[in-house]
């Protein structure tokens, strides 16, 4: 989140707005996006702290998270999100979009493309809208990018329906900690990079939360986040510390493990984001604060809990 999201070059283009519908809703979520950018995070519902899926994209029926998704918005989540199959996933209802287009419509369609082409930070993403776009977005070329990414998924959720069978195992007492150990850390080079962040949070929190797996199997798993890549590790520790039902004893385990294996400055981010999943700072605090203006109530989020304090 922190550190990264200094440079401008983060903050989403301003063209893509100014392509932009003037409907309330479309500003909000581009808004909404744009804060997710500039904290580094994963893209979320507006309102919620559930992520984005690739499901929620397809899915624009009448009262689902993302029905009222607007071209700019969808444009957003294909160059910024930091989940590649939620972005390459966008390109489809763009894509359709500039199908049925005409006249001024289609052309902030293409505008919307070139912007992808050149800014887009997934190289797949990037590929995809460039053949889509180089085939004036037929319905051929818009399904044969839906197959592919489908069939590039396919098998990591297969994975995953089989390793749901794993934590009831684990659940049940049929499987001993080490072994769920190995289990899970086969599941996630299996997946890794092939399955939508959002589905796979809501798996590692329910490791997490669930009152029949042991506190051996949970803390195993805190030890493997703490070998995953900054972002990953940060958003899904900060989700096991604001669930409410997480064991105390889980919770003190994950805050003595940050403190002693993570640098200073990661050990503030996760203060940090964690405070804004408790909706104790906002974004803007936040960004105040890593320009140094540290106001009372950051002060008070680095401070909690005595045996995490950070000195500020």
């Amino acid at each position: 989140m922190i550190g990264m999201e200094r440079h401008e070059n983060n903050r989403p283009d301003r063209r893509i707005i100014d392509l932009a519908d003037t409907a309330d809703h479309t500003i909000t979520l581009y808004d909404h996006f744009a804060d997710c950018v500039r904290l580094g995070r994963y893209l979320t519902i507006p309102g919620t702290d559930i992520y984005v899926t690739s499901d929620q994209i397809r899915d624009r029926r009448p009262g689902t998270p993302l029905a009222r998704l607007s071209a700019d918005s969808a444009a957003v989540a294909a160059i910024f999100s930091r989940d590649p199959i939620v972005a390459e996933t966008a390109l489809l209802p763009l894509a359709r979009s500039a199908l049925h287009s005409t006249g001024l419509d289609h052309e902030k369609m293409e505008r919307l493309f070139a912007l992808i082409i050149d800014n887009a930070q997934q190289s797949r993403v990037r590929e995809s809208a460039r053949e889509v776009a180089l085939r004036r977005f037929r319905e051929s070329e818009i399904r044969t990018l839906e197959n592919d990414l489908g069939n590039y998924i396919a098998p990591a959720r297969r994975r995953l329906q089989s390793f749901l069978g794993v934590l009831d195992d684990i659940a049940q007492g049929r499987m001993t900690p080490g072994e769920f150990h190995q289990e899970f850390v086969d599941f996630t080079r299996n997946v890794a990079g092939r399955i939508d962040f959002g589905v796979f949070s809501i798996c590692l929190d329910g490791i997490m939360i669930h009152p029949k797996i042991p506190l051996e199997a949970k803390v195993g798993v805190v030890d493997e986040l703490m070998r995953f890549p900054k972002l990953l590790q940060r958003e899904l520790l900060t989700n096991a510390l604001v669930k409410g039902r997480a064991n105390a004893e889980l919770l003190r385990y994950i805050r003595k493990t940050v403190l002693s294996s993570l640098t200073a400055e990661a050990v503030v981010e996760i203060r940090l984001l964690e405070a804004y999943k408790r909706r104790k700072l906002t974004s803007d605090q936040i960004r105040r604060a890593l320009d140094g203006e540290m106001d009372i109530a950051v002060v008070q989020a680095l401070s909690e809990d005595d045996d995490i304090a950070i000195r500020v």
